[in-house]
């Protein structure tokens, strides 16, 4: 037992050892690249989360949705740093925290999409909803969640008109390159979620299934540079799932992107009720690399194809934000997680405002 015991504290010794040297390679390499990278010494994980921070909670339709009444501090590094965010009663983002409602004008603005709708990393009044708000006399409800796919937003825009009857204005955000991948999961982040399936020929919605949200072992693995470069992508091959901290499944005969688009779409065209509705295209800071950009790219070109089709207006904030010189300024750490930062924010709501002020009645 002695000797054994002794083994074990030689290899544990010499695995740290070797992780430290692996960690260092790593750093160095960057660092010969041109463009030094820190973070295997500042950050002791590699994956950026490993579940939803605690705000959510489970939806039978949804999968999960922002916890009514939630207001709390938010610190989960890397990413959000002391946040302030509140959901008011309903399970929205709260954006002003002393509205005046008789400065409406009596008209609603919902706004679904995923976390660059949400706010990942602002303060409540720093989101383009939140601006919204502020730059018109619009009643602005922030309906975006972190994580979500597109069809999932647009599931919640039925859910919130089917409990809070419609909406006069609805913008659907997608982030390109990213949401409707999410579509295809049937399990993100530990939450079982509603996908898109091909089904004998068909494509069509399938709700939320069971999933037990067992402990996530392979968080673990995020803690060592030579376990996560190495037994991981075994791990993956094997049980042909992708993870990267965030516990992915992928739905059974999910649906190819294309034919994904084209049903979110014929959902969201057939939303009533609504004076206008539109979709706002947002992008991460990926697209500055050249694979992302032409993936997104054809992706946006999709997206365009299908809008004319069901003739939905689309405002793009691409120009505005594919500016390589301002990416420091637009997004946070764009290595990491690539949400925008409070001045992205403002960017997207100008343009957002130039759709609104064909209806100068709004703009303040």
């Amino acid at each position: 037992m002695k000797i054994l015991l002794i083994n074990i504290a030689v290899v544990a010794v010499f695995f740290v050892i070797a992780e430290v040297a692996a960690r260092a390679y790593f750093t160095l390499k960057t660092c010969l690249s041109g463009e030094c990278d820190e973070f295997l010494f500042t950050r002791f994980n590699l994956f950026n989360e490993n579940k939803m921070i605690g705000l959510s909670t489970t939806d039978p339709l949804l999968g999960y949705k922002p916890n009514p009444g939630f207001s709390g501090i938010i610190h989960h590094p890397p990413g959000w740093d002391q946040v302030y965010v509140s959901i008011d009663q309903h399970g929205f983002r709260r954006h002003v925290e002393d509205t005046h409602v008789s400065e409406h004008s009596g008209e609603k603005l919902l706004a679904v999409g995923d976390s660059f709708t949400f706010g990942d990393q602002v303060k409540n009044s720093d989101t383009w909803p939140a601006c919204t708000a502020q730059q018109t006399r619009l009643d602005v409800w922030n309906g975006g969640v972190f994580g979500y796919g597109a069809a999932q937003a647009v599931l919640r825009a039925e859910q919130t008109i089917a409990k809070h009857g419609p909406f006069d204005i609805i913008i659907w955000s997608i982030t390109v390159d990213s949401d409707f991948n999410r579509d295809q999961l049937r399990v993100r982040s530990n939450f079982p979620k509603p996908h898109i399936a091909s089904v004998e020929g068909e494509t069509m919605m399938v709700p939320t299934g069971y999933f037990d949200p067992s402990p996530d072992f392979m968080w673990l693995l995020g803690y060592s540079v030579i376990l996560h470069e190495h037994l991981l992508p075994i791990i993956q091959k094997e049980g042909e799932f992708f993870y990267d901290g965030r516990y992915k499944v992928r739905g059974e005969n999910a649906a190819e992107i294309k034919d994904i688009i084209d049903l979110s779409m014929q959902r969201f065209a057939g939303i009533n009720g609504t004076k206008k509705k539109s979709i706002l295209l947002q992008y991460d800071p990926w697209i500055f690399s050249e694979r992302d950009f032409e993936r997104t790219n054809e992706e946006r070109k999709l997206i365009v194809k299908y809008g004319e089709k069901y003739n939905i207006e689309i405002i793009d904030s691409f120009d505005q934000v594919y500016a390589p010189e301002k990416r420091d300024k637009l997004w946070f750490g764009y290595k990491d997680f690539g949400h925008h930062t409070p001045y992205g924010n403002k960017v997207v709501c100008d343009v957002v405002l130039k759709w609104l002020d064909r209806d100068t009645s709004q703009i303040m």
